[in-house]
Parts: C-alpha cells; structure tokens; sequence
C-alpha cells in the first residue's frame, strides 16, 4: 500500500535526507561524550555499536578505519572523526 504524504511532511521528510550528514555528524560528536562517561560494559557495548552504525554511513570514513577504531574502541581516533569537517552538504 501507497503511502501518500502532504507537501509539508514531504518537506519534512526531503529535509531530514538533505541534512542526514550534518545530523550523523552531531550525533557522533555526541556520542564521544557519551562514550568517554559511560560506565559499565553493557552501556560501552551498547554506545560503540551506536558509533559503529553512525561511522558506516559517515562520508569520508573509510570501512576499515571504522572497524579499526570500534574494534580497538579508541575514543580519541573517534572524537577525531567526529571533528572532521563533513564537507559541503
């Protein structure tokens, strides 16, 4: 089934894909934080699955440099990555 959408929830929506990259972005400079606090293994396992899901879709990141730095779960190679310029939208 079809799903129709009004032309103010397809800007919404065409918005969100627009700005994914920004987003991501901004999510992962906050997970750095949230990694560097978090306490407990489960709440680390938990938050560098997180980070890997993010650095697979951030631009510029190659697939084995993000499988090196959540394998070795090197929060500063990651805070690195998070503040890499993303690059024009």
């Amino acid at each position: 089934m079809a799903q129709d959408h009004t032309p103010h929830q397809r800007r919404i929506i065409q918005g969100f894909y627009r700005n994914r990259d920004a987003l991501d972005q901004q999510r992962l400079e906050e997970l750095v934080g949230e990694i560097w606090l978090a306490r407990g293994e489960r709440a680390l396992d938990r938050l560098w699955a997180r980070a890997a899901e993010l650095l697979a879709r951030t631009p510029g990141v190659a697939a084995d440099e993000a499988e090196r730095i959540v394998a070795a779960r090197d929060v500063e190679a990651l805070a690195a990555v998070a503040g890499r310029d993303p690059g024009p939208a």
